[in-house]
Protein backbone atom coordinates (compact mmCIF):
# COMPACT_ATOMS: atom_id res chain seq x y z
CA UNK A 1 0.00 0.00 0.00
CA UNK A 2 1.42 3.40 -0.86
CA UNK A 3 1.66 6.48 1.56
CA UNK A 4 -1.91 7.94 1.14
CA UNK A 5 -3.49 10.42 3.25
CA UNK A 6 -6.60 9.68 5.79
CA UNK A 7 -8.89 11.79 7.47
CA UNK A 8 -6.82 13.88 9.57
CA UNK A 9 -4.69 14.83 6.88
CA UNK A 10 -7.83 15.63 4.13
CA UNK A 11 -9.56 17.62 6.89
CA UNK A 12 -6.45 19.94 7.47
CA UNK A 13 -5.62 19.99 4.03
CA UNK A 14 -9.47 21.01 2.61
CA UNK A 15 -10.67 23.01 5.49
CA UNK A 16 -7.78 23.41 8.00
CA UNK A 17 -8.34 23.24 11.91
CA UNK A 18 -11.77 23.53 11.34
CA UNK A 19 -12.11 20.61 9.02
CA UNK A 20 -10.19 18.10 11.41
CA UNK A 21 -13.15 18.50 13.53
CA UNK A 22 -15.65 18.03 10.99
CA UNK A 23 -14.22 15.43 9.46
CA UNK A 24 -13.78 13.85 13.10
CA UNK A 25 -17.88 14.77 13.54
CA UNK A 26 -18.69 12.96 10.52
CA UNK A 27 -16.76 10.43 10.86
CA UNK A 28 -18.26 9.79 13.92
CA UNK A 29 -21.84 10.05 12.93
CA UNK A 30 -21.21 7.66 10.14
CA UNK A 31 -20.07 4.67 12.29
CA UNK A 32 -22.73 5.71 15.06
CA UNK A 33 -25.27 5.17 11.73
CA UNK A 34 -22.99 1.46 10.94
CA UNK A 35 -23.50 0.82 14.67
CA UNK A 36 -27.57 1.81 14.64
CA UNK A 37 -28.40 -0.14 11.09
CA UNK A 38 -25.79 -2.95 12.31
CA UNK A 39 -26.83 -3.93 14.99
CA UNK A 40 -30.40 -5.47 13.96
CA UNK A 41 -29.21 -7.25 11.51
CA UNK A 42 -26.87 -10.46 11.96
CA UNK A 43 -23.57 -9.66 12.48
CA UNK A 44 -21.98 -12.13 10.26
CA UNK A 45 -23.55 -10.91 7.23
CA UNK A 46 -22.92 -6.93 8.71
CA UNK A 47 -18.77 -7.42 8.82
CA UNK A 48 -19.15 -8.61 5.54
CA UNK A 49 -20.79 -6.00 4.26
CA UNK A 50 -18.96 -2.98 5.43
CA UNK A 51 -15.10 -4.00 6.16
CA UNK A 52 -13.83 -3.16 2.78
CA UNK A 53 -15.62 0.30 2.87
CA UNK A 54 -14.51 0.78 7.06
CA UNK A 55 -10.45 -0.46 6.23
CA UNK A 56 -10.34 2.15 3.23
CA UNK A 57 -11.22 4.76 5.98
CA UNK A 58 -7.57 4.42 7.48
CA UNK A 59 -5.85 5.40 3.95
CA UNK A 60 -8.19 8.00 2.09
CA UNK A 61 -10.28 10.58 1.78
CA UNK A 62 -13.54 10.78 3.58
CA UNK A 63 -15.55 11.65 0.10
CA UNK A 64 -13.72 8.82 -1.71
CA UNK A 65 -14.62 6.25 1.01
CA UNK A 66 -17.98 7.28 1.17
CA UNK A 67 -18.66 7.05 -3.03
CA UNK A 68 -16.01 5.65 -4.62
CA UNK A 69 -14.87 2.50 -2.22
CA UNK A 70 -18.32 2.37 -1.35
CA UNK A 71 -19.37 2.75 1.74
CA UNK A 72 -22.75 4.79 0.79
CA UNK A 73 -23.70 1.66 -0.86
CA UNK A 74 -22.82 -0.55 1.69
CA UNK A 75 -24.75 1.88 3.98
CA UNK A 76 -27.86 0.95 2.06
CA UNK A 77 -27.72 -2.04 1.08
CA UNK A 78 -27.56 -2.76 5.04
CA UNK A 79 -30.54 -0.76 5.70
CA UNK A 80 -31.94 -2.65 2.95
CA UNK A 81 -31.96 -6.32 4.62
CA UNK A 82 -34.20 -7.88 6.58
CA UNK A 83 -33.73 -7.83 10.35
CA UNK A 84 -32.06 -10.91 12.27
CA UNK A 85 -34.92 -13.72 13.46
Amino acid sequence: MGANNGIVSDGYMNFGFIGMIMWAIVLSFILKLIDNIGGRKDIKTTIAIIIIPTLSIISSPLPTVLITHGLLFSLLLLYLLPKKT
